[in-house]
């Protein structure tokens, strides 16, 4: 994106770019693709007690349960996107040598709001809606082993209560289908710049490129600015909780 070219992307073409964004991370299921889950020691207990009755003589509902974002165990969980939006909360507002003072107004306006959505303790606090999340990890099953071999020491240790815990391997294809195809891909990294010719491809630099053209297209009134810049914000939800620091690659 040529940051001095003037630019229109408009919200309906902003909210489809993002939905084919979030559409490529979507998980392909294969035979030798098993989807691995780590947590306390009463969760297959809680599975296998799906049939039975509670106190009050009704069938227990005992599927593989979501969890709302905000409680996630990691407090960085989606706010890596923020950092994104940080970087380009400059760069991404053309600067109109005639009229500078309403190019600094606009970044101002542009500041002002990743700060507020920056500072939501609870990311629902800023958009009003809710995301449900259950996290697996994806791992292939090299030849000649079984998929007991599966499980990994550090996952253990992160979120299997340091190997006292428990951990399910499903396959992949299973999976996907229980969640009806909405198991998505975590992306690691968020830098803007470098990782060679496949840069450009990277989930980052598309969303990057998106915005850039949304935030250049925003009204030129204050009002109709931020409202705007909001809904914009906002169609983001979607991808808040797929992208992730490098510092935590050793998830993927």
């Amino acid at each position: 994106v040529d940051l001095g070219k003037k630019c229109v992307m408009t919200h309906n073409q902003f909210e489809i770019t993002i939905r084919e964004i979030l559409e490529s991370t979507k998980v392909v299921p294969s035979k030798k693709l098993y989807a691995v889950h780590y947590s306390d020691d009463m969760l297959p207990l809680h599975l296998l007690r799906a049939d039975e009755k509670d106190i009050e003589g009704d069938f227990t509902s005992a599927g593989i349960r979501q969890y709302e974002s905000s409680y996630m165990n990691d407090p960085s969980e989606g706010k890596e996107i923020v950092k994104v939006l940080e970087r380009l909360s400059l760069g991404a507002i053309n600067q109109d040598a005639k009229t500078p003072d309403k190019t600094r107004k606009r970044q101002d306006w542009l500041f002002q709001e990743i700060q507020e959505l920056k500072e939501s303790w609870l990311l629902p606090s800023y958009s009003k809606k809710f995301t449900f999340i259950s996290s697996w990890t994806m791992v292939p099953q090299p030849n000649g082993t079984t998929i007991e071999n599966l499980d990994d020491l550090n996952m253990w240790r992160l979120y299997g209560r340091d190997g006292a815990g428990s951990c399910l391997i499903i396959p992949s294809r299973h999976i996907v289908e229980y969640f009806g195809g909405n198991l998505f891909s975590v992306k690691y990294g968020t830098n803007l710049q470098g990782g060679g010719t496949g840069a450009g491809g990277r989930l980052v630099n598309k969303l990057r490129e998106a915005l850039t053209l949304r935030i250049q297209s925003l009204p030129k009134s204050k009002d109709g600015f931020k409202v705007s810049l909001r809904a914009a914000l906002d169609e983001l939800r979607v991808l808040m909780f797929l992208i992730k620091s490098n510092d935590y690659l050793s998830e993927n």
